[in-house]
């Protein structure tokens, strides 16, 4: 029950963010009756001072989530914890001088490569919630939950190519049915974590 309170912590979190960002940016105003959404602060402010930071994490939770994947079908599977840790903290850290000495950033992406990045991520998240012991549709709805607030926060041109297609607003609408099946979700299904093999090799 304490990690499906933090889960729901999180996503929530990530929703206000979202909430914040492409409707103001692209001036959408969303009125729900007891929501309306728009004229706030972009988080793009945010981002402008923190990149480095956020950044930095978004890149630890790929390869955290990379690194586990491929350890634990290994000879090092006891060891796969630490492994993925100090791996994944070093091609982060990485990254990031990269960064610096290059002055590219996750904004500096192209389309293309970003979409490639979001779908990385996504199975990345699945593959997480799936581990907590969630059902296909929970994790599904979780991971598309997160995926379409970065997409929204970075503030990348692929958002603007979905409103000029008029396919943002489809995109927002699968967004709020994601929430709804992913916290119903979290207190219905009964599916045990994924649990480790015994023995072996």
């Amino acid at each position: 029950m304490l990690i499906k309170k933090a889960v729901i912590f999180t996503i929530l979190l990530v929703f206000m963010l979202n909430s914040a960002s492409a409707q103001y940016y692209y001036d959408q105003s969303f009125d729900f009756g007891f929501l309306s959404v728009g004229g706030v602060d972009d988080i793009l402010y945010l981002y402008g001072i923190y990149s480095g930071w956020i950044d930095f994490f978004l890149s630890l939770l790929i390869f955290l989530g990379l690194t586990q994947a491929v350890f634990e079908n290994t000879h090092l599977r006891s060891q796969s914890k630490t492994l993925s840790i100090g791996l994944s903290l070093a091609l982060s850290f990485g990254l990031i001088y990269w960064e610096r000495q290059t002055g590219v950033t996750l904004l500096s992406l192209g389309p293309l490569a970003f979409l490639f990045f979001l779908i990385l991520i996504y199975f990345v998240i699945f593959q997480l919630m799936q581990k907590l012991g969630t059902g296909y549709w929970t994790a599904g709805a979780w991971a598309y939950v997160v995926i379409f607030s970065m997409l929204s926060i970075v503030q990348n041109p692929l958002i603007g190519w979905f409103v000029d297609i008029n396919l943002f607003n489809l995109l927002h609408m699968l967004f709020w049915i994601a929430i709804l099946i992913g916290i119903i979700g979290l207190f219905v299904d009964r599916r045990a974590p994924a649990a480790r093999p015994v023995g072996g090799p």
